[in-house]
């Protein structure tokens, strides 16, 4: 972050706040990330929160934004928000779905680590939040050693209280949106492509 922040050096003011709103918002979202996971747990709302910050704003709003300002198009800021940032969460709930799902042979990571890891995502979130008794004994497993069939009953929990449901309904939405905002027309997503 210090090399690309010497980077920026002399950049024109509107490419400067730019740079210094998305190292802020990274900042702030990867603290809220780790509190969340410290804490083991994280509202729906407040896992949107670290996502906004840090994966859809300094993944894909402000590099948009700091490309347009660069080249002089500073006005488009706004179009290119309304685009990135659905866009963004997207890409994080898809992330997060296979973080907890994930193929370890596509992927490349271990099938549940986030899990293991205790990562505040929505779809945990919104586990929780529609869990019986009896289930939230099985997600208060998440962020601790845990082997395969615990994933697996965690997985079911998610499965069966609607969080996956809600978290591939809500991706396509924003999909949509993005693209809407980008200019294309209706598009239908699921979840196999």
């Amino acid at each position: 972050m210090v090399m690309a922040d010497r980077c920026v050096g002399n950049a024109p003011p509107e490419v400067r706040h730019i740079w210094d709103t998305l190292r802020t918002e990274l900042n702030m979202g990867q603290y809220l990330d780790v509190l969340g996971t410290v804490r083991g747990a994280v509202t729906a709302e407040e896992a949107l929160t670290i996502m906004r910050n840090k994966t859809a704003g300094y993944t894909i709003v402000r590099p948009l934004q700091l490309g347009a300002a660069l080249a002089g198009r500073p006005d488009l800021a706004d179009d290119l928000a309304a685009h990135g940032m659905p866009l963004g969460i997207a890409f994080q709930l898809r992330d997060d779905m296979l973080g907890a799902f994930g193929d370890s042979e596509r992927t490349g990571k271990p099938v549940g680590d986030d899990l293991t890891e205790g990562k505040p995502t929505v779809l945990l979130a919104l586990a929780r939040e529609a869990a019986s008794p009896s289930q939230l004994e099985v997600l208060d497993k998440v962020g601790s050693e845990i082997g395969t069939d615990d994933i697996e009953a965690i997985q079911q929990v998610m499965v069966d209280t609607g969080a996956v449901a809600a978290s591939e309904a809500e991706t396509g939405q924003l999909l949509a949106t993005a693209l809407h905002a980008a200019g294309f027309k209706a598009v239908v997503f699921d979840k196999d492509n």
